[in-house]
């Protein structure tokens, strides 16, 4: 009864707001907009090549034939959860120390963590991060951590099948059953090729390595993955959200393809695979990115037959954008890495690492590690985005971009599955090609300030100096070998490397001989973040100040029309600002000549005159006339693009113009050379 009257409410609730057509909401924005272009102001273009509207509705809905489909079920856009929304806080410790980094694990665990990754990667003889050297630095390391209890995540490099074996030689010492082990150790030797450019080993070499992991796992360790699936390399690269999804995708598909017709089944490989996605800053677009990847991995498995639906299952690894970070004004690292969080947590990601705000130019401290541990806490235990499954299914916009994802991205995959699949792709440079234009693209519109990377390319902090404050140690430490120089080709299995340690011997002595090394070569990927350029600006700016005493300074001369002097001022302050420039401000100029009086004593070397186009053709003559033949003539700016009259001003002595339309870059890196500031 109770149960009727509620519905009966309800239905007159609803009856009160009769339902509103598209147009009539577009209508309703179109006069808030108050004559401005509806599409130039809320329409925005997405790197996909799709355009993003301003609100969606239940017809954006239509067709989509998953929207039943229930958590837990295939094709799993949902996910595989089926009760509330778990993942692992994971915390990545990559020190030199083995005591420290069996501290900092400690800490991390007591504190909130509930995954580990150690970062002990093996690349060119030598250990990025944890050096563990044989047995009893793998004990040290994992003193007192529960490792039947606790998911330990291993970034190995090239030494993932040794760091697998001290790992189960540790839980065999232990006495803990290996079916008891959760985890991973993140073999990609595909990964390698992009970054480096060849395999280490022969290409068949290389994936045998990975059959020989997962051959052990199947039998021993149902939890623990071997293969990681990695798309940071695109996404740090450039590469749209669709592109990093496709190639992600055409990577796990190298691996099925190549793994299953060395006679493993298809359930071993996907069940022991994993996908590390990171997560950038478009908000929407990353929890929809999620979804379409499960979505489709889910497809593309069931077409290698598995015997068990859930081998289709894709289980993802996100981790904060490295792309989006920033030096300058770092602090606001934590607030892109919350929302990154958000967006991973609410699209589904089994496994969360967050990098702490100060990681792009120092070792980070027990401060930012808090910060960042505490950020997914607060995810979880007061916003309680764990205790709802798929918290974005049924959004319009969601629902919507999912679908436009997963459209482009599939795309995009069957192009590259036309071309002979991702590796022959990476060949002929097909790869290469498709996330440069879309590099530059990015690149040329954070210039132009079209994209923004706040404390970056605008609001700058122009105070701030990270010079002093940047060191970032490389953490590398030799590779040791003994004197077990077995031939690392015969009885090839991870039973004989676990003997081989128990007897004393190091990894140096169980990686395989590079003697064969790959049989061809790629041009390799160029990962890097995309406030860089700035921040190189910026930095030569700073050390020409510690060089010379004095930041180069920028005068502006503000006259006529308030409004228009006002917004143009602001403009040069940021632009200039993202350099580093001192910018001297001015409130208003009653005369041009105490404008050029108070510009030549102020000793700066640029002048930016800031006023209306319509008030430009008489000021800038008169300023260039009063300031030009001094002994420190400075370069003349005018702030905006009048372009009726730049021929006329440039005859008067303007030097150049500055605008929206300007790439920060380019003409930032012009003026340090003016100024021998070598950047």
């Amino acid at each position: 009864m109770a149960e009727k009257k509620a519905k009966k409410q309800e239905q007159s609730l609803f009856g009160q707001f009769p339902p509103q057509t598209i147009e009539e909401w577009r209508s309703a924005i179109i006069n808030d907009l108050k004559g401005a272009d509806y599409d130039k102001r809320l329409l925005w273009r997405s790197y996909e090549s799709f355009t993003m509207q301003p609100f969606y509705t239940p017809d954006d809905l239509e067709g989509l034939e998953y929207l039943s489909i229930s958590p837990g079920r295939f094709p799993f856009i949902r996910g595989a959860k089926v009760t509330g929304n778990r993942w692992e806080i994971c915390e990545e410790i990559g020190v030199s120390s083995l005591e420290e980094a069996n501290s900092l694990a400690a800490t991390a665990l007591e504190r909130g963590a509930t995954s580990l990754n150690f970062n002990c990667a093996v690349e060119d003889g030598h250990f990025t991060g944890v050096p563990i050297q044989k047995l009893s630095d793998m004990e040290v390391l994992l003193e007192g951590i529960p490792i039947d209890e606790i998911p330990v995540h291993f970034t190995c490099g090239g030494g993932g099948l040794p760091i697998l074996a001290l790992f189960a030689a540790v839980a065999n010492k232990r006495g803990v059953p290996l079916e008891f082990l959760s985890g991973s150790v993140d073999t990609d030797p595909i990964m390698r090729l992009e970054l480096q450019g060849s395999f280490k080993l022969k290409r068949f070499d290389e994936f045998n390595e990975v059959k020989t992991a997962l051959e052990f796992l199947g039998e021993n360790m149902p939890r623990f993955r071997c293969l990681c699936v990695h798309s940071r390399q695109f996404h740090d690269s450039g590469a749209s959200i669709s592109q990093e999804l496709a190639l992600g995708l055409a990577s796990g598909v190298e691996y099925l393809a190549e793994l299953t017709s060395m006679d493993l089944k298809a359930d071993v490989v996907a069940k022991h695979m994993m996908f590390s996605f990171p997560v950038g800053t478009n908000y929407f677009m990353e929890i929809s990115k999620l979804r379409a990847a499960r979505l489709l991995w889910s497809q593309i498995v069931a077409q290698f037959g598995p015997e068990d639906v859930s081998s289709c299952i894709m289980n993802i690894h996100s981790k904060t954008s490295m792309w989006s970070q920033t030096l300058y004004d770092p602090y606001v690292n934590m607030l892109r890495a919350t929302t990154e969080a958000m967006s991973a947590a609410i699209g589904g990601a089994d496994t969360i690492t967050l990098s702490p705000f100060d990681e792009v130019f120092r070792a980070p401290d027990g401060f930012s590690r808090r910060l960042a541990r505490n950020t997914q806490l607060v995810l979880k235990h007061e916003s309680y985005l764990d205790k709802v499954i798929d918290p974005a299914a049924g959004s319009y916009a969601i629902e919507n971009l999912t679908d436009k994802i997963t459209e482009e991205a599939w795309k995009i995959f069957l192009e590259i599955e036309s071309r002979g699949g991702l590796i022959e792709a990476l060949k002929s440079g097909y790869v290469q090609r498709e996330i440069a234009e879309v590099r530059e693209k990015k690149d040329t519109n954070l210039a132009i300030g079209r994209d923004t990377s706040l404390g970056t390319n605008r609001f700058a902090n122009r105070s701030e100096t990270m010079l002093p404050l940047i060191n970032t140690p490389i953490i590398s430490t030799p590779l040791e070998r003994g004197s077990d120089r077995h031939d690392n080709r015969k009885e090839r299995s991870i039973e004989t490397l676990i003997k081989r340690f128990e007897s004393g011997a190091k990894i140096g002595d169980a990686l395989m001989s590079e003697d064969a090394q790959s049989e061809f070569t790629v041009e390799p990927l160029k990962p890097y973040r995309a406030s860089q350029e700035f921040e190189t600006l910026r930095l030569a700016t700073e050390a020409y100040a510690d060089r010379s005493g004095s930041l180069p300074k920028v005068f502006l001369v503000t006259m006529g029309n308030l409004a228009m002097r006002q917004a143009r001022a602001n403009f040069a302050l940021n632009f200039f600002g993202c350099a580093g420039f001192e910018v001297i401000d001015n409130t208003v100029f009653s005369s041009v000549t105490e404008a050029a009086e108070a510009a030549l004593e102020s000793g700066a070397r640029i002048v930016v005159i800031c006023s209306s186009d319509e008030e430009y053709a008489q000021l800038a003559p008169q300023i260039c006339k009063e300031i030009k033949g001094n002994k420190t003539e400075p370069y003349i700016i005018v702030a905006g693009h009048p372009k009726d009259i730049i021929g006329d001003l440039k005859a008067a002595g303007v030097d150049d113009f500055i605008s929206v339309r300007t790439n920060a870059i380019e003409t930032l890196s012009k003026y340090q050379r003016l100024l021998n500031i070598q950047a």
